[in-house]
């Protein structure tokens, strides 16, 4: 490989390696640690935050115009971003564009002051969504780093009794169509065999359903896992707040279809529209509506994925499926018409209801053929998702349609995770004080600026004017193995930090090698070129040799290891990695810069040896 390829190879992989750690530099260096604590907030705490802004700002510009001086004055900077949407504005409304951008030229592209008011939340909400979405692309700080809490919690098989009934699953959009693909059956259990849940793909559902469950408690990536084959370990860095976190972990969500009444959901309307109440699921006034009927809340996420009530439906209290029924909820795109449709299966399980055995997919299939054009509400914790129209008879494999990517996508996960399989017990927890995290980091990133400085002042003393090669190496090494941990969004502990460490003097220790090699040739007599080349080429197999092994041990122990072993093993291997490519390529490639480009003659490479 030619010099100029190498080296434009290099600026190649410091530009990525500037764009992957610029999320973590930003979040962490760039970023006013009030703005941070809001983005880890829930979603709640981000609307009435954009919306308080927005009232105080809309305020001020209302001051503004009661200014007739200020009115005609130029628009203040904290509202230029409403200036690209009045040029749309003025393009819609054939207008010609103001020389200046003053309050009134700008207020005059909007009909009136509620849609001002609507783009301001919008900015707002959209600097802290922006903020959110670049913390997913940060190095996470771990449980010891940033403190918070440890739980431990104990899981419970559900069994399938046998005189229960089809309950719970599936959410979707009101309107939407169904359709019935074909028939897929396959029998899990023999007639006289009690259905039970298979309990460990059951735990392995419920870490995924806990994962997705992020978002609701506002706080920083948790670190789930199983302990052993009844316990999850949760470790969940963040502010403390025991009740939120019991609310989060403790929660069984439940997710059914239930036939929706419409007759009675017109009158439960008519009886809210007129000051009614509504009281566990009935209206306060018996006999309204049928006994075998429940009043539910219809909701739809709002711009900021919060659950908004949009009205109450009525549905008959016996759900018409179970969600643990539900099978392989996937999305595909319909060749037809080039949508998003969501599909999954209803297994073929045998239950007994009613008294009478048979299997899943036959009672969902009596039930939605003799309720054909009927609305199926999709019920999620007691709150009404969608209300699709029942096409024709359902069975067992099911295809959703009439939406976008996002809500297909978000279906589908609601599909397969969001039901859960097991009961959760809190068995302990254990509460990180925020300050033992500060504590950690403080003494964390002493021990590295230590260990960094003096390695690098050793380089300097030792081998001179290489010991500078050396140095320079080292610290692309450094961004080298930080973008490429921001890149994995990598949960950053205390032992992860110690990987680091490590792979400083491993950096180093390639450079000793190599260097080593180069004075060898040096007392032999060669010159500057031609040492160099020697020194490179007799030490490669053996930095390649002891890298390699570390790597391989590595590896096994990011397979094996659980938790910070498995965070030290992963930044171990990505550490050497790194290192091997700036001591073999960047070291060599800037010895051959000095010496075809600045000309050097000589090897300042140690005491007593400069050739």
């Amino acid at each position: 490989m030619s010099k100029k390829l190498r080296f434009l190879l290099v600026l190649a992989f410091l530009g990525l390696a500037g764009y992957l750690i610029y999320p973590t530099v930003t979040w962490y260096f760039l970023t006013p640690e009030d703005m941070r604590e809001l983005a880890m907030g829930t979603r709640e705490a981000i609307r009435d935050y954009a919306q308080e802004q927005a009232v105080a700002d809309r305020d001020e510009l209302m001051d503004l115009i009661s200014d007739e001086e200020a009115f005609d004055g130029p628009l203040p900077e904290k509202y230029s971003y409403l200036i690209p949407i009045a040029k749309k504005n003025y393009k819609m409304i054939n207008e010609p564009l103001p020389d200046e951008w003053t309050v009134r030229a700008v207020c005059h592209a909007f009909n009136e002051g509620a849609e001002v008011y609507n783009e301001i939340e919008i900015y707002h909400k959209d600097q802290i969504l922006e903020l959110k979405a670049l913390k997913e692309k940060t190095v996470q700080l771990g449980l010891d780093l940033y403190g918070g809490m440890s739980v431990v919690l104990r899981t419970r098989p559900l069994y399938i009794e046998e005189e229960e009934e089809i309950v719970e699953s599936n959410r979707g959009f009101i309107g939407r169509t169904w359709d019935s693909i074909a028939d897929w059956t396959v029998d899990l259990f023999t007639p006289d065999e009690k259905p039970v849940r298979t309990f460990e793909s059951d735990i392995d559902r419920a870490l995924e359903i806990l994962n997705n469950r992020i978002d609701k408690l506002g706080l920083v990536e948790p670190q789930i896992r199983k302990m052993n084959d009844d316990q999850i370990l949760v470790e969940i860095p963040g502010p403390e707040d025991p009740e939120r976190v019991r609310a989060f972990l403790k929660g069984k969500s439940t997710l059914a279809f239930h036939i929706v009444d419409e007759e009675a959901t017109s009158i439960i309307q008519r009886y809210t529209a007129n000051g009614g109440q509504i009281v566990d699921f009935r209206p306060a006034i018996d006999g309204i509506i049928a006994p075998n009927l429940k009043v539910l809340e219809y909701t739809k996420k709002d711009l900021y994925g919060v659950d908004q009530f949009i009205g109450y439906m009525v549905v008959e209290a016996e759900p018409v499926l179970d969600g643990r029924y539900i099978q392989n909820a996937t999305v595909y795109t319909d060749p037809t018409t080039a949508r998003p449709n969501v599909s999954f299966y209803v297994s073929n399980e045998r239950i007994v209801k009613n008294g009478v055995e048979d299997t899943v997919q036959s009672f969902f299939g009596e039930v939605t053929g003799r309720n054909i054009n009927r609305m199926m509400a999709i019920v999620l914790d007691d709150r009404i998702k969608a209300a699709p129209v029942i096409q024709s008879r359902l069975t067992s494999s099911i295809r959703i349609r009439g939406f976008d990517a996002k809500e297909a996508n978000d279906l589908a996960l609601i599909l397969r995770t969001e039901a859960m399989p097991v009961e959760l017990e809190m068995e302990s927890y254990q509460v990180v004080r925020a300050t033992l995290g500060k504590d950690t980091i403080h003494q964390g990133m002493m021990a590295f600026l230590i260990g960094f400085i003096a390695v690098m002042v050793f380089m300097l003393v030792y081998y001179k004017g290489s010991g500078i090669i050396a140095d320079i190496a080292l610290l692309l090494n450094l961004i080298l193995i930080s973008s490429i941990l921001s890149a994995l969004n990598l949960t950053l502990t205390m032992t992860s930090i110690a990987g680091v460490i490590l792979n400083i003097g491993m950096a180093v220790d390639a450079n000793v090698i190599i260097f080593e090699r180069i004075k060898e040739e040096i007392r032999l007599g060669k010159s500057r070129a031609a040492a160099v080349d020697a020194g490179f080429k007799k030490a490669f197999w053996t930095v390649m040799d002891a890298n390699i092994t570390t790597f391989i041990a590595a590896i096994f122990l990011s397979l094996v290891g659980k938790g910070p072993v498995q965070g030290f093993a992963v930044t171990l291997a990505v550490g050497i990695i790194c290192s091997m490519f700036t001591a073999l390529f960047v070291s060599r490639l800037m010895f051959d810069f000095t010496t075809d480009v600045l000309k050097r003659q000589k090897v300042s490479i140690g005491w007593g040896l400069y050739k």
